[in-house]
């Protein structure tokens, strides 16, 4: 059997805490994501939306490797909750140099947040996703941490070890509004990258610049050949797409975290999504969020979708805004709608799309299958654990992926990660799995796609060095 294979970064989906300023706490997560091949392949999701019925499905599709907890580092989490540091030292009475001593202390390491909120959302999602968990007793991550503290952030590759690029991103102080957060999905929180929220662009140069995505000029001071934190190129990425028919852009309306994290979702899977969380969008802002996306030839026409408005609700809100445009064609015919409304399930997700490492993808490999009389297949496939340019299997982790048409592996619950190790092959070092089954396939009916992916992560230990993988 012919096969495909190519190495991708691990897509990371991290739960984060939804307090009433959710939008903070997103970017930080978003920024503590950007230090992971940085963050082209990962999704923030608020805790409390896990189970929005609009969001299951698409988590289906995208299928992310590894669903993680955010911990904040003490520095961040005193950002977030001014005074947090000095309401734990205070009343110890330090003399000057103790205290500075143990505020650098406190800075610098995890802070320790217990939120049964984000725990039962992870533990939840591994379930129902069949994800990143051999057995019960281990989970290959299972929290991510931001880059303002000296401990170690995640067993998960860091951007600044694998690319030499420099990046540009939103500060996290400027998050303050659903716009701003709008744009810093598109390109990325990046830490040190100055600001504050007294610095902050206006509501309309916020809006402005999600209109524009991340040819916007909310930077004068950076240069040109500074790419976006999110661009996969920064990592050494690429975006590919495969059995698919063009298809419209679709924009995202409404303000809530479910809606935040739709778009993110349909930018994985679809990579022609925009959102715009204001709700008095005028008709020539969406057009012109629908033209940044158009680069395939799709015509004038886009989907209007929304994971927190009702399908009435949405279709009141884009025929007022329809009727209020500015231009209008003459003639006595009526001007054909060039939108519709549509509900999440209802988007075409038949296709794949794969952020995946530039220089190694698309490379040719073969499976011996035997045909047993009852008709059953078996087959073993080993692959070397080879780094691919630039990467150095121990330091860098990636996932190894296989792709068939030929043959397509069904989605079913016993096809655990336990069914995918080589006896004697050790957990601890590789994660595979079938990344379009693992126990959703009957559960979210997408067992329509032939292909196949099985996704070995190279986490070859220092000591051990590379070895062989089944």
């Amino acid at each position: 059997m012919s096969l495909q294979t190519f190495i991708r970064p691990p897509r990371v989906l991290v739960v984060v805490q939804q307090p009433d300023d959710w939008l903070r706490w997103a970017a930080a997560a978003l920024e503590a994501l950007g230090e992971i091949w940085g963050g082209c392949a990962g999704i923030v999701l608020p805790a409390q939306v896990a189970q929005h019925p609009a969001l299951l499905p698409l988590l289906a599709q995208w299928q992310p490797d590894h669903i993680v907890a955010y911990q904040p580092s003490g520095a961040m989490i005193d950002e977030l909750i001014p005074g947090t540091i000095a309401g734990v030292l205070d009343p110890l009475e330090m003399d000057a140099t103790s205290r500075a001593f143990n505020e650098e202390q406190l800075a610098s390491h995890p802070w320790p947040v217990s939120d049964r909120a984000v725990d039962e959302a992870v533990a939840w999602l591994r379930g129902v996703l069949g994800v990143n968990r051999v057995g019960d007793d281990h989970v290959q991550s299972s929290t991510i941490g931001d880059g303002r503290g000296s401990s170690d952030r995640s067993s998960i590759t860091a951007l600044s070890s694998v690319t030499e690029r420099s990046w540009w991103g939103v500060s996290h102080g400027q998050v303050v509004s659903p716009t701003s957060l709008a744009f810093a999905m598109e390109v990325g929180v990046a830490t040190g990258t100055g600001g504050s929220a007294g610095s902050a662009p206006s509501e309309q140069q916020w809006r402005a610049a999600v209109l524009a995505g991340a040819q916007a000029k909310l930077r004068p001071d950076v240069d040109e050949d500074v790419l976006p934190l999110l661009d996969p190129a920064t990592a050494l990425c690429i975006s590919v797409s495969r059995g698919g028919r063009v298809r419209k852009p679709v924009v995202v309306l409404g303000d809530q975290p479910e809606d935040y994290v739709l778009a993110q979702l349909l930018r994985q899977v679809l990579h022609e999504a925009v959102w715009i969380p204001w709700p008095d969008a005028a008709w020539y802002e969406l057009t012109a969020a629908a033209n940044r996306l158009r680069n395939r030839g799709v015509g004038r026409s886009m989907h209007i979708t929304s994971a927190s408005l009702s399908r009435e609700q949405l279709q009141e809100r884009i025929d007022a805004c329809w009727e209020a445009r500015r231009y209008r064609l003459e003639g006595d015919e009526p001007e054909p709608r060039v939108y519709d409304v549509v509900a999440p399930g209802e988007l075409e997700m038949r296709a794949h799309s794969f952020v995946v490492l530039g220089q190694a993808w698309d490379q040719p490999a073969f499976l011996p299958v035997h045909a047993a009389a009852d008709g059953s297949l078996e087959a073993a496939h080993r692959t070397a654990a080879a780094a691919p340019p630039g990467l150095d299997p121990a330091r860098h982790r990636w996932q190894v992926c296989l792709t068939s048409t030929a043959h397509p592996l069904p989605p079913h619950r016993s096809l655990s990660a336990e069914a995918f190790l080589a006896p004697g092959q050790s957990k601890y070092e590789t994660f595979v799995r079938a990344a379009d089954g693992g126990g959703v396939g009957d559960q979210f009916g997408h067992d329509e796609r032939r292909v196949v992916d099985l996704l070995g992560m190279h986490r070859c230990h220092p000591l051990a060095g590379p070895g062989e993988k089944r």
